[in-house]
């Protein structure tokens, strides 16, 4: 698998004119966060006190690649008195290092940053008697001097280091839970960057009501879904105990719970919903389809912890707000649930007999004001059906994990997929030439029916849900190729590469009391996963990334499906397990010991600790393109760039499905 480090993506600026504002959206969004700061020690000459062998020499550390291949190792069994250092040629003001530990193995265990201006006497600048911090940054008061040298006084085993980074920054760097960071956004999920998100995560107040959507489009809500990415991608605990606390208050401060306002809301009674307009206000007795989307958070992350089996039996974490929730994860896993089916019986009521979203067509729903009354028995917009599929999606997937409820489940399944075609019935589909080769994209209304079209917001709603409908792999009228098309309407259509913004609407087109976007939406992000070329353009959108925790989560697990993770040990979990069995003792299926690297360039690898028989790798036509006995590589240079779908059969008869993207 091919990445590109930060410096490496520098080098190619001028024959990549797109990468070019990619820069200045780096810069904006990175600890380094300063147009003045670069690596003082990039390519500059090196020395060590030993190397493993000629692979591993010490220029390998300041190369600017961090990929696992390139990096200082020194001598087998060398754990003392070992050093690295670096010519900056010219004496210079620096104040930190930035080390990267192979794998964050942590070796070092203690360690000095010394200074030289002719490698004979040399000053401690720092000394430290543990491992090197995480995020790797080692900060000092500001020294001018021309020679620096990692002086590794003791390690665990032989040091090796990927990279080796000096630095000066007149604004200093900041502090863990101040902002995030990316460190590559062009490769591996990496520990520095999960430390930083943590960090950040754990200062983040949750929600005490839902005024204004922000348990659903607003910071905590895209927050929340972000955290349930990112501990599939991981499978970090820290994670998965700070979405369970939010989870927590959002069922908290439900209409019918202590933290609600026992609101009576359009049905006449005190709906187990969240109410999303401010007491006093006319149309304060609304609620609807956004409730879909807060079921669909904490359905998520009880779905999760049922797909985590090694936490059933462990003690969750205390709720600060409800004491009745049970003391293990699978407890507050089934009341989480429990407690969300109570909430979709609000949601039910905007589903009709044929099975289809509406609006209500009552009396006390028109009374809430002009605007319901416009709309009273109207179809629901798409945006807003996808709030609401996300609740009836995670509640599916919950049933199926746990073997219960197989009508409700059914009936589900069957709204969802209604849904889908309601809106592929009202979908146009277009071409335009982009570089004189023909491409489909399409254009599509506010609701199913009308003259509005779609705007760029409430569209990043229908790319999020229908990227997780699409990975579960359980409807029709929805394929790669249909998500590529809204791809290439961003790209071909929305996108300028003179601003790095995008139109309004989704037909190229923004109303004079409009701005065009200029910030990229967690459900684009998604669908980079399908296309990522479209990762490209998202990168060079500036924006609050650095601080919006849902849209830093989306980022981080968008780079974790194409590019994997770095640095630390990760456990993924399959989001597309759906079907591999009922019942919980089944959900650790043979998939989850297969993996599969998704985004290939000539070889694919296949990592699994299973007996498997056959690989076939199929094309999203159907045609079978490769069909041979199991080996762990399988070449795959001679198909065209694309996305396809790995078969896997193993010697029991058991099939796995994988999709990949081949470069």
């Amino acid at each position: 698998m091919y990445t590109v480090s930060f410096f490496n993506l520098i080098s190619t600026i001028m024959r990549k004119p797109l990468l070019l504002s990619l820069i200045f959206f780096v810069l904006s969004v990175t600890t380094y966060a300063q147009s003045n700061v670069i690596n003082l020690a990039l390519n500059k000459p090196s020395e060590a006190s030993t190397i493993y062998d000629s692979r591993f020499p010490a220029s390998k550390a300041f190369d600017g690649d961090n990929t696992d291949n390139s990096r200082w190792s020194a001598a087998k069994n060398a754990v003392t008195d070992q050093w690295l250092q670096v010519d900056l040629q010219e004496a210079t003001l620096f104040d930190r290092i930035l080390v990267t530990e192979y794998k964050n193995e942590k070796r070092i265990s203690s360690f000095k940053v010394q200074v030289s201006d002719d490698t004979v006497l040399w000053t401690d600048v720092a000394v430290v008697n543990s491992s090197i911090p995480d995020g790797g940054i080692i900060s000092f008061e500001p020294v001018t001097s021309r020679y620096v040298r990692l002086f590794i006084v003791l390690a665990t085993r032989e040091p090796t280091i990927n990279e080796m980074g000096v630095y000066y920054q007149k604004t200093p760097l900041p502090d863990l839970g101040v902002t995030m960071k990316f460190e590559d956004m062009r490769g591996p999920l990496t520990d520095v960057e999960l430390t930083y998100y943590k960090a950040y995560l754990k200062g983040l107040s949750p929600a005490t009501n839902n005024i204004g959507n922000t348990l659903v489009y607003g910071r905590i809500g895209l927050a929340a879904e972000g955290m349930a990415f990112m501990y599939a991608a991981t499978r970090d605990r820290e994670i998965l105990d700070i979405l369970i606390r939010h989870c927590d208050y959002m069922l908290y401060c439900r209409n019918d719970q202590p933290g609600g306002d026992k609101r009576t809301i359009w049905t006449g009674i005190v709906e187990k919903c969240w109410p999303n307009k401010a007491i006093g206000e006319l149309d304060q007795p609304y609620s609807g389809s956004e409730n879909g989307d807060i079921l669909g958070h904490i359905y998520f992350c009880a779905y999760l912890i049922l797909l985590s089996p090694e936490l059933h039996s462990l003690e969750a974490p205390a709720s600060d707000k409800l004491t009745d929730w049970g003391t293990t994860y699978l407890d507050r896993a089934k009341k989480f649930i429990a407690m969300c089916d109570e909430g979709m019986e609000f949601v039910e009521k905007l589903i009709a007999k044929d099975g289809r979203m509406y609006y209500p067509n009552t009396t006390a729903w028109r009374a809430m004001g002009t605007f319901y009354s416009d709309r009273n028995g109207r179809g629901i917009p798409v945006n807003q059906q996808m709030m609401l599929l996300n609740g009836f999606q995670k509640a599916v997937e919950c049933y199926e994990v746990l073997g219960i409820n197989p009508e409700k489940k059914k009936e589900y399944m069957k709204v969802i997929q209604n849904s889908i075609d309601w809106q592929h019935e009202t979908l146009e589909t277009r071409k335009i030439t982009v570089n004189g080769v023909s491409q489909e994209y399409c254009r599509w209304y506010y609701h199913m029916a009308g003259n509005t079209i779609e705007d760029y917001g409430h569209a990043a709603f229908t790319m999020q849900t229908y990227y997780k409908l699409l990975d579960s792999e359980l409807f029709t009228n929805l394929d790669a190729a249909k998500l590529i098309r809204f791809s290439n309407t961003f790209k071909y259509v929305m996108y300028d590469k003179a601003t790095h913004t995008v139109s309004y609407k989704v037909d190229g087109s923004t109303p004079s009391s409009e701005n065009r976007p200029s910030a990229a939406k967690a459900g684009w992000i998604l669908l980079s996963i399908v296309d990522p070329e479209l990762y490209d353009y998202l990168l060079t959108m500036p924006g609050n990334t650095a601080t919006d925790p849902g849209l830093m989560a989306h980022f981080l697990y968008a780079k974790s499906k194409m590019f994997g993770v770095k640095g630390f040990t990760a456990s993924p979990i399959d989001l597309s397990n759906y079907g591999k069995g009922t019942g919980i003792e089944s959900v650790k299926t043979a998939s989850e010991n297969i993996y599969v690297s998704g985004l290939v360039k000539d070889r694919l690898f296949i990592e699994t600790g299973l007996p498997l028989k056959s690989v076939k790798v199929i094309g999203m036509d159907g045609q079978v393109l490769i069909n041979q006995s199991f080996e762990p590589e399988v070449s795959v240079a001679h198909l065209s760039s694309g996305i396809y779908l790995v078969r896997l059969e193993a010697m029991d008869g058991t099939v796995i499905i994988k999709k990949i993207i081949k470069q």
